[in-house]
């Protein structure tokens, strides 16, 4: 076996049909509700489960990042088989999944004499970080090298943004992302943010009164940032335990902005579901490596 493998740590929130379609592999961020037992995203926990357990008690959930053996042992998997491998990581400045990998890659390469296995900072999260993979998937099936891909990739990314609205701010104030007091005053006040994550951070954007004026502040922002070039971006739309609304949303979004999705509904999955809670939503887009 030959070829290129892409890799992502689970922070990526592709779906499992998108994952098997396009022969993308996972190393799974584990979570614990009580510090001491930890459970695998997606193998040994379902986000149902994940959320319920937010929903109905008042632990606050913690995430371990994935080791570098298990980085290596994934990398070494294809390598041993003649592939190459490109790695993607949620944001360096949310994790340090990246560095594990970086440290994993460098020792596989110097294993085998040769640069094999490329990671990339996605310096992104959730779905943003699922479409930056989904590019790369999309350019190694249309004959492009592993080098190739890692040039452009990294220059792709920076294309990338996403918005985010959640309906409480209790998790981000738990998380140390807001005080207690604005938590408190948020929800009240029926306030929501809207937070843009980009070369990533999350950034303050601003807040509007009620969830359905958020959602649509966030389509928006997207109409603003691509104007007529709708044609050159990727389209993506992720919820954390908010099904039937995100749904709703993304008919919305067709019917009233013009913007169609890319790609199904994502979830968003317990990395990032820990630190911004069951109501978050996340709408965002790429420039197709076409058009860069």
């Amino acid at each position: 076996m030959s070829g290129i493998k892409i890799i992502s740590d689970s922070s990526c929130d592709l779906t499992p049909e998108l994952v098997s379609k396009y022969n993308i592999s996972v190393v799974p961020f584990l979570v614990s509700f009580n510090g001491e037992k930890y459970f695998r995203e997606n193998i040994d926990i379902t986000n149902t489960e994940f959320y319920k357990t937010m929903r109905t008690t008042d632990v606050f959930p913690k995430t371990s990042l994935p080791t570098i053996a298990t980085y290596a042992e994934e990398f070494k998997k294809y390598t041993s088989q003649g592939s190459d491998v490109i790695c993607f990581n949620l944001t360096s400045k949310f994790s340090g999944s990246h560095q594990s990998a970086v440290n994993a890659a460098s020792a596989v390469n110097e294993e085998i004499g040769e640069t094999k296995v490329y990671v990339v900072d996605s310096i992104q999260a959730t779905c943003a970080q699922g479409a930056i993979v989904m590019e790369a998937a999309k350019m190694r099936d249309a004959g492009f090298t592993a080098a190739q891909i890692y040039e452009k990739i990294n220059k792709l990314k920076e294309t990338c943004i996403m918005y985010i609205t959640v309906d409480s701010l209790i998790y981000l104030q738990r998380g140390g992302r807001v005080g207690k007091a604005n938590a408190l005053a948020g929800t009240l006040l029926n306030i929501k943010p809207i937070i843009v994550l980009k070369d990533g951070e999350l950034v303050p954007l601003g807040k509007v009164r009620g969830r359905k004026k958020a959602l649509n502040e966030l389509a928006e922002n997207i109409k603003k940032d691509v104007g007529g070039n709708m044609e050159d971006y990727e389209f993506f739309l992720a919820n954390a335990d908010e099904s039937e609304e995100a749904e709703a949303f993304a008919e919305s979004f067709e019917k009233e902005y013009g913007i169609k999705l890319s790609y199904p509904i994502m979830d968003v999955g317990v990395t990032i579901g820990a630190h911004i809670g069951p109501t978050a939503v996340g709408f965002g887009y790429i420039k197709k490596y076409t058009s860069l």
